[in-house]
């Protein structure tokens, strides 16, 4: 996958890396190889990928929606707290 680094501006070949952190949070991340610019992509944590597991089982779309919405916030803070 490519894409034009928002710092820099060239254009990078994405690989994503994973770091672990405390408490059982896993970072997923990616650098620019002009720049070297990190670019985190999503941040979890264990209540987080036992919700993520949920919603690759439940059939019910309703269900779905209602527990991504809840990943999406919660990796958001995830995010936030890290940075």
């Amino acid at each position: 996958m490519i894409a034009q680094c928002t710092n820099c501006g060239m254009p990078t070949t994405i690989q994503f890396k994973d770091q672990d952190h405390p408490k059982g949070i896993k970072e997923t991340y990616f650098k620019c190889q002009h720049c070297h610019k990190r670019f985190t992509c999503y941040v979890t944590n264990k209540a987080v990928r036992a919700k993520q597991k949920e919603i690759r089982r439940t059939r019910d779309q309703a269900t779905r929606e209602r527990l991504q919405l809840e990943v999406n916030q919660r990796m958001k803070e995830l995010k936030a707290d890290l940075e």
